[in-house]
């Protein structure tokens, strides 16, 4: 007899799976708040932050904030893959909610994250703040505020008040 599984059950679901080391690059933009969008860049190890806009940032840099941020690429995986047709025709019309491009010395990765409206009568499952996520690798999954989080900082964070 054979086994056979469908594509679906035995892709990988992981949407980000990247060492520190490895990243050289990563931009984060918020469309609806530019001033919070980022990017960072890596020098021989060294990484800096800069606004994505013409916002200016003060404050002296925190220490480590670069790197503990990076860290939150290590696992991020996502609930479901996704058909992508249907998730093209959910968020038309819609912009997303942030973008993030990440670079390493094999590819440039971008996803882009649609947030899923909640109607008032939803059920208290679906009560639980998704987002449909699109790859640069025309790959669609539903994924979890509770597990992306840690990837939604704004700019203020790596910055001493």
């Amino acid at each position: 007899t054979r086994f056979s599984m469908s594509e679906v059950e035995w892709k990988d679901r992981m949407v980000f799976r990247v060492r520190v080391d490895d990243i050289l690059a990563l931009k984060v933009d918020y469309p609806d708040h530019p001033q919070n969008s980022f990017m960072i860049s890596s020098t021989n190890g060294n990484f800096t932050v800069l606004p994505i806009n013409d916002n200016i940032v003060t404050g002296a840099p925190r220490k480590g904030a670069v790197e503990a941020y990076l860290r939150n690429y290590q696992s991020v995986g996502a609930e479901q893959i996704l058909q992508m047709e249907p998730v093209l025709k959910a968020i038309q019309g819609q912009h997303p909610f942030v973008t993030i491009e990440l670079q390493t010395s094999d590819q440039v990765q971008t996803v882009a994250l649609y947030p899923i409206q909640i109607t008032a009568d939803a059920s208290v499952r679906d009560r639980i703040e998704r987002f449909y996520a699109i790859t640069s690798n025309r790959d669609a999954f539903l994924v979890q505020q509770l597990v992306f989080k840690d990837l939604f900082w704004g700019i203020e964070s790596f910055f001493e008040d």
